[in-house]
């Protein structure tokens, strides 16, 4: 019997991909009731429309307080507030998380 590479989703931690980006599977059926249940939440958000705009304006909202936090450190780095340490531990924890 032929040696062959046996391809999983399972198969290492380190080679994980999400079941939408396997383009020719495998798909364990948890998966496939997941994104059938994904699928059929997001036609239900998507009819309605007045929760579709809370949700846009609620990400813009975030996303604008991510940038004047990001402009903030910014300046505190340039001005030295800020040490190399502190931000080295900082992408540590980042990459740990």
């Amino acid at each position: 019997m032929p040696r062959a590479a046996i391809e999983s989703s399972t198969a290492s931690p380190d080679k994980y991909r999400e079941p939408h980006e396997r383009s020719n599977g495998p798909w364990d059926d948890y998966e496939l009731d997941e994104g059938g249940r994904h699928l059929d939440r997001a036609e239900k958000i998507k009819a309605n429309g007045k929760y579709v705009e809370a949700i846009a304006k609620h990400h813009e909202k975030k996303a604008k307080t991510h940038r004047d936090l990001a402009h903030k450190a910014r300046h505190l780095r340039k001005s030295g507030a800020i040490s190399d340490k502190a931000l080295e531990r900082a992408a540590e924890r980042k990459h740990h998380a």
